[in-house]
């Protein structure tokens, strides 16, 4: 090993049914912008489906996930926490 890291994010999943993704990892080098579009084209290429509505933790996460989604015709939304919008 030659004692670098791996960066991920974690906790995707589709509200509607409950399908949870894996994990998204990648190098160090790798930004929080790029680890989240590339959480939310797997997503898209797992489901072949566009979701209307992208949830995240913070506004950051937010400004970094805008572009991606009004390209896809989505709105990103801040939630405090995953739970509320899991039931």
């Amino acid at each position: 090993m030659n004692g670098r890291r791996a960066r991920s994010l974690q906790s995707q999943a589709d509200s509607g049914n409950g399908f949870a993704f894996p994990p998204v990892t990648g190098m160090p080098e790798k930004t929080t912008g790029e680890l989240l579009a590339d959480a939310i084209l797997t997503a898209v290429e797992t489901t072949g489906a566009i979701p209307k509505e992208i949830r995240v933790r913070s506004a950051e996460h937010k400004a970094l996930a805008e572009g991606l989604a009004k390209a896809l015709g989505s709105k990103v939304t801040v939630v405090n926490r995953y739970r509320r919008w899991m039931r």
